[in-house]
C-alpha cells in the first residue's frame, strides 16, 4: 500500500480508468494546458480528528490503551492530479491514520460520486496512510483489527471518511496549471531496522546492493504554479515507523510525520496561520516502513536497562520488558526529533528540486489474491499460497511495542490454551492444513527427506465406544491393516505431544503431491488428458472393489474428490481419510459422509450397502469429465442446505448432463447414481468396465501444465503399466476434450454394466479378483506359517494384559480351521475385528 502510493503518482504506464472529458468537470474559465511537463494539480486539507477520549487506540492492539485527550490532531492531505492531453483524473490521499481501509475508500468514493459523478472512482482514487499508532480505532470491516475496541465505532470511522471527502472536495475546486519538480536524498539517522536478525539471513548477495539495512532514502515532489511562480504543496516519501508515541501513550496524535507535516505548512504558509489553515499543503507520506522503527536507541530492557536478547527481542524470556526508545528521553521528544529529521531533509530537497517531471501521468492499480498463486521453487515443483494464519510470534509484538502473554518472537511451539482461543475466534482453513477430517487434523511433516502425512487426532476422539469420533479413530487403525496399489498406506501410529503433559494419538501416512479436488477445481493451470481421467476413475473403482468385496467388506462412506489423492506427475491415485468408515455388518448410521456426495439412503435410513461408495463415485466421476464442481451452478449456488437436500431427495436430482463425451460414460453415471441402491452396479463391475474403456485409450501421460509441459514423470505400480506411457513423453496436448480419442467415441461391446447372480457371491469375487486383495499362498504349510508369523508379530502389539496364552488360542483357532482360502481370510477378519471391538490393540 505505501510503496505503490509514490509510485502511483511517478508511474507512465498505461492509465486504467477513462474519465468524462476535463472541460465538463474544470472550473469555470480553466482551461487545460498543452505545454509539456505542465499539469492540473489540485490540493486541499481537512481534519478527520475523531474521538478523543473513551475510545481504543489503533495500531499497538492492547485494550487497555484508551485515548483521554489529544497531542496533535490529525489531518487528510489531497491531491487531484490531470493530464493536459488525456484530460483524466487521479487523486492521491495522505491521511494521519494508521490503515487506509476498505470500508473507508467505498464510502469516500460513494460521496464524491454523488458530489461529481463518473469522475472519482476506486481505480484513481488511492488512500495512503502514514500508519500513527496513536489514533482513534474501530474503522476496519474486518474482526481481527476490531477486537482491541471492542467493535466499530462509527464516530471515528465518519469523521476519517467525511475529512477525506472534504479535502478532496477543496483539492477538486484549486486546480491550476502546475509544474512538477522531483528531487530525493538521504534522512541520516532517523530509522533503525527492529529486525536485524531477520534482515541477516537475507543472502548476502541482495544485502550487498544496500548502504544499510534500513531504506533512509525520500523522495519528493514539489508543486509550484506554472503562471506566477508560487510554491503549492510538497509531498515526500520517507520509510519510518509512526511509533515514536509507544504504548503508553494515551493522547491521540499523528506521530513523527504528522509533526512533520504541520512544520512544513508553518514554513511556507504566512506567518500566524493556524495549524491545519493555509494554502500551502505537505504531505510526509509512508513508504516501505516494514521493520523500520524510529526508536534509534534500540530495545532494552526496562528492568535493568541492558540490551535485549538480539534473537528474541526478550529480557530474561520475557518480551514485555523488551522496549526500544529513543532518539529522545521521553517518547513527545523523540517524536520532535524524528519529525525534525524529516522536516529538515525535505525542505532542502525542496528549495533545491529542480528536476521537472514531464510526459503522461497515471495510474495503476492491481489487486493480487496472494490466498492462491502458483509459486516455482528452485527445484522445479510448483507450490500454492493459501490463505493467511498468524502464528504464535506474531502476537509476541515488537520492539516498538510488545504483545501481551509473554509470546516470544520467533516461536514455533504450541501451547493448548491458545489453540483453544483460536479454534474459538476461526477454525484454520482446509488449505491451512493439509486437511481436516472427522478424527483429527493432517498436517505436512519431513523425515530424513521425505515428506510424510501427520493425521493427528483431536482432542474431543476419546478413547469411548460410545463416542463416534473415536469410532471413526479406530477405523483409521484398521485401515492400517489394508494393503492396495490405490489406498493410501499408514506408515505407522505414534504419540504426539499438546503439551509436556499431554499427547495425542497420530497417524503417519504416505504424503500426497495433489488432491484431486484441487487439481479439478482450483489448479487450472494444470490440464489432464481423457485417457488420464479414465484411469483416475479406473484406480478408484479398484479401490472401492477391493473394499466391498473383502469378505468383511468396507464401506468408506465419505467418498469425494477431496478424498482423493494423486502422487507423483499425477497418474497415480489412492484415496484416504476412512474417518466415516463402516463394516457391513456394524450398525448404520445415517448422514455420515458429505452433502454433495452422499447418496440418498445414508441421509434417510438405516439400511444401505456397499453401493453407496458406488453413488458417491458417480459424482467424482462427472467431476472428473466435467471438472466443474457438482452442484455449484444454476439454481443449486443460492439454495440452503434443507432445500439442497428435498431436491436430491424428492425430485431426485442429480448433476447435469455432459454433452460431448461417450454415450457409455453417462450411462454408468446415471447407473451409479440410481436412486435404488440395489439397481446399481458393483465396485467389481465398474472396475471390468473401466479397465476395458482404458484398453482402448492410447497411453496415458501425466498432468500437464499450461504452457505444455509435463510433470516430472514419476514410477507407477505394476497394476497400471499397461495403461501408462513409462518412455519418452509424447508431444503437448490440449486439456479434456474427448475428440481427441476418436478410439473411446467408437468402443465395441462392453461387459454387461449389470451386476449378474454369478458376482454376487463374495466367495467368488474374492477368487476373481484375489491380486486387489491379500496375495495368499495356496499351500497350506504356507498358509499356517503366515498365520503364525502374523499373531508372533501381532503379539507385541497387544497391551500387557493380554496374556500369550490367549494370542496362542487364537493361532491354535485358525490353524485348525480347515476350510478355504476365502473362508480362512473370513474368520481370521472377524477374529481380528472382534479384538478391535474389544480396544486391546495397541499399534506401535
Amino acid at each position: 500500500m505505501y510503496i505503490r502510493s509514490f509510485l502511483t503518482l511517478l508511474s507512465m504506464l498505461a492509465v486504467v480508468s477513462s474519465l468524462p472529458q476535463l472541460a465538463e468537470i474544470l472550473p469555470p474559465g480553466l482551461e487545460a494546458s498543452d505545454a509539456e511537463g505542465t499539469y492540473l494539480v489540485g490540493m486541499g486539507r481537512y481534519d478527520i480528528t475523531g474521538p478523543v477520549a473513551e475510545v481504543n487506540m489503533m495500531g499497538y492492539a492492547m485494550m487497555s490503551q484508551i485515548a483521554h485527550g489529544l497531542h496533535l490532531r490529525q489531518y487528510s492531505r489531497a491531491f487531484v492530479f490531470s493530464n493536459t492531453a488525456d484530460k483524466k483524473r487521479h487523486v492521491f490521499v495522505s491521511i494521519d491514520a494508521c490503515m487506509g481501509t476498505q470500508i473507508v475508500k467505498l464510502e469516500v468514493v460513494n460521496k464524491l460520486n454523488k458530489l461529481f459523478p463518473g469522475i472519482y472512482t476506486e481505480s484513481n482514487v488511492m488512500i495512503s496512510a502514514i500508519h500513527t499508532h496513536s489514533g482513534p480505532a474501530g474503522f476496519f470491516q474486518y474482526l481481527l483489527f476490531e477486537l482491541t475496541s471492542l467493535g466499530y465505532v462509527n464516530q471515528t470511522t465518519f469523521a476519517i471518511i467525511d475529512g477525506i471527502v472534504e479535502s478532496i472536495v477543496i483539492a477538486h475546486n484549486n486546480m491550476k496549471k502546475t509544474n512538477i519538480f522531483i528531487n530525493q536524498g538521504e534522512v541520516p539517522n532517523a530509522n533503525i531496522n527492529r529486525s536485524p536478525t531477520s534482515y541477516k539471513r537475507n543472502p548476502a548477495s541482495e544485502r550487498a546492493k544496500y548502504t544499510h539495512d534500513t531504506d533512509t532514502n525520500m523522495v519528493l515532489l514539489k508543486f509550484v504554479e506554472a503562471d506566477t511562480g508560487k510554491e503549492r504543496g510538497m509531498i515526500n516519501w520517507h520509510a519510518v515507523h509512526c511509533t515514536s508515541m509507544n504504548n503508553t501513550n494515551e493522547l491521540v496524535s499523528s506521530d513523527n510525520k504528522g509533526y512533520a507535516s504541520l512544520l512544513a505548512e508553518k514554513h511556507f504558509n504566512p506567518p500566524g496561520t493556524p495549524a491545519g489553515r493555509g494554502e500551502f499543503v505537505a504531505a510526509f507520506a509512508q513508504s516501505n516502513l516494514g521493520d523500520v522503527s524510529p526508536n534509534t536507541k534500540g530495545p532494552h530492557c526496562l528492568d535493568t536497562g541492558e540490551p535485549c536478547d538480539i534473537l528474541t527481542s526478550t529480557c530474561g524470556g520475557r518480551n514485555e520488558m523488551c522496549v526500544a526508545f529513543g532518539p529522545g528521553d521521553n517518547m513527545f521528544e523523540s517524536t520532535k526529533i524524528i519529525a525534525n529529521k524529516q522536516y529538515e531533509v525535505a525542505i532542502d530537497l525542496f528549495m533545491n528540486a529542480n528536476k521537472k517531471v514531464t510526459g503522461p501521468l497515471g495510474f495503476v492499480e492491481q489487486t493480487i489474491d496472494m490466498t492462491n498463486q502458483v509459486v516455482t521453487l528452485s527445484n522445479g515443483t510448483q507450490v500454492h499460497t493459501c490463505k493467511p494464519a498468524m502464528g504464535y510470534s506474531f502476537a509476541a509484538g515488537t520492539i516498538d511495542g510488545p504483545g501481551a502473554f509473554d509470546f516470544t518472537q520467533g516461536d514455533i511451539t504450541t501451547n493448548p490454551l491458545w489453540n483453544f482461543v483460536r479454534d474459538l475466534i476461526k477454525d484454520p482453513s482446509k488449505e491451512q492444513y493439509i486437511n481436516r477430517g472427522q478424527f483429527g487434523m493432517v498436517h505436512k511433516a519431513k523425515y530424513k527427506d521425505k515428506w510424510y502425512a501427520i493425521k493427528i487426532q483431536s482432542m474431543d476422539t476419546k478413547r469411548d465406544e460410545t463416542n463416534p469420533k473415536f469410532k471413526g479413530y479406530e477405523t483409521h487403525l484398521r485401515m492400517a491393516e489394508l494393503n492396495h496399489d490405490n489406498i493410501v498406506k499408514v506408515m505407522f501410529t505414534t504419540q504426539t505431544k499438546t503439551d509436556p503433559l499431554n499427547s495425542v494419538e497420530s497417524l503417519v501416512l504416505e504424503y500426497a503431491d495433489f488432491c484431486l479436488y484441487d487439481v479439478l477445481h482450483k489448479y487450472k493451470h494444470l490440464n489432464y488428458s481423457p485417457e488420464l481421467g479414465l484411469l483416475w476413475a479406473l484406480q478408484l473403482a479398484r479401490a472401492l472393489s477391493y473394499l466391498h468385496i473383502r469378505p468383511f467388506p468396507i464401506l468408506h462412506r465419505d467418498m469425494k474428490s477431496p478424498n482423493v489423492l494423486l502422487f507423483g506427475d499425477g497418474r497415480l491415485l489412492k484415496i484416504t481419510d476412512f474417518g466415516h468408515a463402516t463394516d457391513i455388518h456394524d450398525v448404520m448410521t445415517n448422514c455420515a459422509g458429505t452433502i454433495k456426495w452422499m447418496a440418498p439412503e445414508i441421509i434417510t435410513s438405516k439400511s444401505y450397502n456397499e453401493t453407496c461408495d458406488v453413488y458417491s463415485f458417480s459424482i467424482v466421476l462427472w467431476e472428473i469429465l466435467s471438472r466443474k464442481e457438482p452442484y455449484s451452478s444454476g439454481e443449486f449456488r443460492y439454495m440452503m442446505l434443507p432445500q439442497f437436500v428435498m431436491e436430491i431427495l424428492q425430485q431426485d436430482v442429480r448433476p447435469n448432463t455432459i454433452y460431448g463425451i461417450p454415450k457409455i460414460l453417462n450411462e454408468i453415471m446415471v447407473k451409479c447414481w440410481d436412486k435404488d441402491y440395489t439397481s446399481r452396479p458393483s465396485s467389481s463391475c465398474l472396475v471390468a468396465t473401466f479397465e476395458q474403456l482404458c484398453h482402448h485409450c492410447k497411453l496415458v501421460k501425466p498432468l500437464q501444465t499450461e504452457n505444455g509441459e509435463y510433470l516430472k514423470q514419476t514410477k507407477v505400480p505394476e497394476s497400471l503399466l499397461p495403461f501408462v506411457n513409462q518412455n519418452v513423453l509424447l508431444s503437448s496436448e490440449n486439456s479434456f476434450k474427448y475428440h481427441d480419442v476418436p478410439e473411446l467415441m467408437s468402443s465395441p461391446n462392453l461387459l454387461p454394466f449389470e451386476p449378474d447372480e454369478s458376482t454376487k457371491s463374495s466367495t467368488d469375487i474374492y477368487s476373481k479378483h484375489k491380486k486387489y486383495i491379500l496375495s495368499y499362498t495356496q499351500s497350506n504349510a504356507k498358509l499356517k506359517s503366515y498365520l503364525a508369523e502374523e499373531v508372533e508379530v501381532d503379539r507385541q502389539l497387544f497391551q500387557e494384559e493380554h496374556s500369550i496364552k490367549q494370542i496362542k488360542g487364537i493361532r491354535e483357532q485358525l490353524e485348525e480351521l480347515s476350510i478355504t482360502i476365502s473362508q480362512r481370510e473370513s474368520k481370521r477378519n472377524e477374529l481380528w475385528y472382534t479384538l478391535y471391538k474389544d480396544n486391546i490393540r495397541k499399534r506401535p
